[in-house]
């Protein structure tokens, strides 16, 4: 089911799908009194909770709808009429089990984030919760998801301290509670914009600033695992919206303003405490060890990266006609039988530094000259950076014809510092 807002009514419609395409039933106009913001949150047995903001006596109130898939109608308005209570910014999340968790900011006392449960019965009469408020500050872009244990994580934007932050709330019935100190994400007035999804044992947050956060929520308290740059061009991302689509993945939509602004998708993957958008399966990529033509079958060996859990830093891999090494943990780097090798591997971190130090290079030394490299950032470990004698040295990940930054030496490689994030940690791998 969608929602949309057409000359400012919300409308309501259901799709069906069938293979790759998608037919529509007729809209269904759900209130006249709707003001401006709306969220949608499935139901148990065919239903889903449609639930906005009505402009009612000059102040926004919540209503909610009862949408039933079956009948393609929507059962009767329940409204959350508070005296001086206006709701703004709204998100709405399913609990599973027939209730839904819906956060907002309250207009009229100082735009604070605020949470309620609302119960739909099999009869889909509405009964709220008691509201508690999850964000005393000024509050903007509230975010909700729930989680396998029935619990929910809350992303906002916060005035102070400032910047985007998250928030375990328990639930229990038709009560939810903040608990915990919020986790704060970012920490700059510019990222407001963000949106939520969870995933077994784990959240992922992204943000305008073009970035994926992993949050670990095992023990119910929030901490930040890694992050993830999914927007590499200059700009930031809009329109963010985010689902899980599988059972560690996450598919991520967004405007990207540096290219036009067109509608981008992704899908983000978390392993452990990491999350790339590379790390899907790529068995399936080769190299062919010899010409063939169509139907004909040859010998090829894989060559790549892929997430492997089981995989420590630095472990060496044997196999018949393939060498690897975990060049991070659960991250593993495969060969063909032919890459250049003797008996020597070393692996190891540097960490990059600011282009105004006084030192222009990080000299790592080897004890042996290097026949092949491969340099992982820990920011991003989905791009390689390898040099081999006798090809185009690559280190500017956007560029393979740039040698610029990358120099191996009798003893080791140079990296230069202006090819390098400050602080950012670089794994590497080094093959003699």
């Amino acid at each position: 089911m969608i929602g949309y807002v057409e000359n400012r009514a919300l409308y309501v419609k259901l799709g069906t799908v069938s293979g790759n395409s998608i037919s529509f039933s007729q809209s269904e106009s759900v209130d006249a009194a709707f003001y401006n913001l709306f969220a949608l949150a499935e139901l148990t047995n065919g239903r889903v909770a449609v639930v906005y903001s009505a402009l009612i006596a000059g102040s926004n109130k919540l209503r909610m709808r009862v949408f039933t898939l079956s009948s393609s109608s929507l059962g009767s308005i329940y409204t959350r009429d508070i005296t001086g209570e206006s709701s703004g910014e709204i998100s709405a999340t399913s609990m599973n089990d027939g209730r839904v968790c819906i956060c907002y900011v309250d207009l009229n006392d100082g735009n604070k984030g605020k949470v309620l449960i609302a119960a739909v019965d099999s009869s889909n009469a509405v009964t709220w919760g008691d509201v508690a408020v999850f964000n005393d500050t000024y509050t903007a872009k509230p975010r909700c998801a729930s989680n396998q244990k029935g619990n929910v994580v809350i992303s906002y934007y916060s005035s102070s301290p400032v910047g985007v932050a998250a928030r375990t709330c328990i639930v229990s019935g038709n009560t939810i509670i903040p608990r915990f100190a919020p986790l704060q994400i970012t920490s700059t007035s510019g990222v407001i914009e963000n949106t939520i999804a969870q995933i077994p044992g784990a959240c992922v947050v992204s943000c305008e600033n073009g970035n994926a956060y992993l949050l670990l929520n095992e023990g119910s308290e929030l901490s930040l695992a890694a992050t993830y740059k999914f927007l590499h061009s200059s700009g930031t991302s809009k329109s963010l919206d985010i689902t899980a689509i599988a059972n560690k993945q996450v598919l991520l939509c967004y405007s990207a303003a540096g290219n036009s602004g067109y509608g981008t998708s992704t899908i983000l993957t978390a392993s452990g405490n990491q999350i790339a958008g590379s790390f899907i399966n790529g068995s399936q990529d080769a190299i062919a060890l010899k010409s063939g033509t169509a139907g004909q079958s040859i010998e090829v060996i894989y060559s790549g990266t892929v997430a492997a859990d089981w995989v420590t830093e630095g472990q060496v891999i044997t196999s018949h006609g393939v060498y690897g090494a975990g060049v991070l943990a659960g991250v593993l780097q495969v060969w063909s039988k032919y890459m250049p090798r003797g008996h020597k591997m070393v692996t190891g971190i540097f960490i990059g530094r600011q282009a105004s130090t006084s030192d222009l290079t990080n000299n790592i030394e080897l004890g042996f000259r290097p026949q092949y490299i491969v340099v992982l950032s820990e920011a991003s470990p989905n791009t390689r950076r390898i040099a081999l004698p006798g090809l185009t040295y690559r280190w500017n990940a956007n560029d393979i014809s740039s040698n610029d930054g990358l120099t191996i030496t009798d003893t080791g490689f140079l990296i230069a510092n202006n090819t390098t994030n400050n602080n950012e940690k670089y794994h590497y791998v080094a093959f003699g």
